[in-house]
């Protein structure tokens, strides 16, 4: 109930033009891991009858890491709510985060193997308050605002989103954010 105020809240200052960011330069591989740890240390464990915990485990790979100037907690709840998205609907799949970096950006890829995304749903997923009817169908909860405010986000910080999918394959979900100054 707190995210979903914390997320309503944030996105109403977006919608008035009022929401502040403080950028600062960090690693992009950083800003990964801290996601990764700060999601570790939330999620409840899914204890099924027999009394065994079940969980996605999370494999980190920063194969070029790289400096961005952002607002920290911006990313990081980003890449947060792309990570709690992965282990609602990949499964019991590994959830996957690569982080590289090219030229001119650092991008932090989110990778799960779940049921995927149909290509005229993609778009679709970005808006605020909408959920695809799979995602209805998978019992599984949300308000479909996550995505929309993560985009929102990242592009607030000069980034861009962007969603990779095949029914049956899984989504891999691409933070871009420009380089900073090394």
């Amino acid at each position: 109930l707190g995210l979903l105020i914390g997320n309503l809240l944030d996105y109403a200052q977006i919608e008035k033009g009022t929401r502040r960011y403080t950028p600062t330069r960090e690693q992009a591989g950083a800003l990964a891991r801290l996601a990764v740890t700060t999601f570790e240390t939330l999620r409840s464990p899914e204890t099924p009858e027999s009394g065994e915990v079940r969980r996605n485990p999370i494999e980190v790979d920063v194969s070029s890491d790289a400096a961005v100037m952002v607002d920290r907690d911006v990313v990081v709840q980003a890449v947060l709510n792309l990570i709690s998205n992965a282990a609602k609907y990949g499964g019991d799949h590994p959830i996957e985060v690569h982080v590289a970096a090219e030229e001119l950006t650092a991008s932090i890829a989110v990778t799960d193997h779940g049921p995927g995304i149909p290509a005229h749903e993609q778009a679709r997923i970005f808006r605020e308050f909408y959920r695809a009817p799979e995602a209805y169908r998978s019992g599984v909860e949300g308000t479909g605002l996550g995505l929309a405010l993560v985009k929102r986000h990242i592009e607030a910080l000069g980034g861009s989103v962007e969603v990779a999918s095949s029914v049956g394959q899984g989504a891999t979900f691409t933070i871009r954010l420009p380089r900073g100054p090394e």
